[in-house]
C-alpha cells in the first residue's frame, strides 16, 4: 500500500509539470499580438487625423525629430493642410514587430489622383505611449521608371521658397520660381499648382558664379513633386546644363510626368554647386 501511494503522488507531480509548461510558453505569442495591435491602432488614428486635417490629433499621436517643439510642428502642419496633395484613404499593407516597443509599418496612400507606392513608418513606445515617428522619405511615383516605388531618405538640407505673391500671373502659367546667389541646397516651392497633362514645360534663365572650370558642367535639376506630411512623391524631372541668360537664349524644356493629373504639385530645384541665380515659369502649353 505504501508503494501505491508513492506512485500516485509521483503521477500527480508529473501532471502538474505538464500543465504549467504550455501556460508559460503561450505568453510571448499573446504579447506579440498585443504589440502589433496597439501600434497599428495608434498609426491608424494618426493617419485618420492627417486625412481629416486634425492637427492636434496628429501631434498627440506622433513625434517628429526635425522640429524643435510642438509650436513649430503646429505651424508646419497648418501649411501642410493647404499645400499637401489631398489624401482620401490609406492602407497599412504590412506590419513587422521589431521589438516589444517598436513596430515597422508600410503604408499606402490613395490621393485624389492616384494610388501611391507604400512608404515606411516606425511606431515606437516612448514614455510608455505608442507614437508614430515621422521621418520624411521620398518615393519614386513615376510608374514608367525602373525605380518606381524606390524609397530613400529626404534631403534634410531643404529650403522652401515662397512664390505665392505671383499668383496673379497664373492665368498664363502654372507657377513661377526664382533663386539668387543660391549655394545649391534643395529648394521646394511652398505654393502649389495643378496639372491636367502628362507633361509641363519650363522656360527661364540660369547663371552661375564661383564655379571652377567650364560652366558647361554646371547644372540645375528641376523636378515636379507632391508632398504628404513632409514626405515627397516624385513624378518627373529635367536637368539643364550650362548658363542660359536673361536675354536670349533662355532655356525651354519639357518635363514628362508619370500621370496626367497632379493636385497640389510643387517645383523642386537642386544643383551641383556654385552660386546660382535664375528664374523661370512652368506652363502647360
Amino acid at each position: 500500500m505504501k508503494l501505491l501511494k508513492k506512485v500516485k503522488i509521483l503521477t500527480m507531480s508529473l501532471l502538474l509539470m505538464v500543465t504549467v509548461v504550455p501556460a508559460a510558453s503561450a505568453s510571448p505569442s499573446q504579447s506579440s499580438s498585443q504589440v502589433l495591435e496597439e501600434a497599428t491602432q495608434v498609426a491608424t488614428d494618426y493617419f485618420k487625423s492627417y486625412i481629416s486635417k486634425d492637427i492636434e490629433g496628429r501631434i498627440q499621436k506622433s513625434v517628429e525629430p526635425s522640429y524643435a517643439n510642438d509650436t513649430e510642428r503646429r505651424s508646419a502642419y497648418i501649411l501642410q493642410t493647404e499645400t499637401d496633395t489631398p489624401v482620401v484613404d490609406f492602407e497599412i499593407v504590412n506590419s513587422t514587430e521589431v521589438s516589444n516597443s517598436e513596430v515597422d509599418l508600410s503604408v499606402q496612400f490613395t490621393t485624389v489622383d492616384t494610388v501611391l507606392p507604400p512608404l515606411p513608418y516606425e511606431v515606437k513606445k516612448i514614455d510608455n505611449e505608442w507614437k508614430v515617428v515621422l521621418i520624411p522619405h521620398e518615393v519614386n511615383a513615376d510608374q514608367g521608371s525602373p525605380d518606381y516605388g524606390k524609397v530613400k531618405p529626404l534631403d534634410e538640407n531643404t529650403q522652401y521658397i515662397d512664390n505665392s505673391g505671383l499668383i496673379t500671373a497664373r492665368a498664363t502659367m502654372l507657377d513661377y520660381y526664382s533663386f539668387y546667389n543660391w549655394a545649391g541646397n534643395t529648394l521646394i516651392g511652398s505654393d502649389t499648382f495643378n496639372t491636367s497633362n502628362d507633361w509641363v514645360s519650363i522656360m527661364g534663365y540660369q547663371e552661375v558664379s564661383n564655379w571652377v572650370g567650364s560652366t558647361d558642367s554646371w547644372y540645375v535639376k528641376y523636378e515636379i513633386i507632391t508632398q504628404i506630411g513632409g514626405s515627397v512623391q516624385w513624378y518627373g524631372q529635367k536637368t539643364i546644363y550650362g548658363q542660359h541668360y536673361t536675354s536670349n537664349p533662355q532655356y525651354y524644356e519639357i518635363i514628362n510626368l508619370s500621370t496626367n493629373r497632379i493636385s497640389n504639385a510643387k517645383i523642386r530645384i537642386s544643383s551641383n554647386g556654385g552660386l546660382g541665380t535664375g528664374s523661370g515659369n512652368i506652363y502647360e502649353n
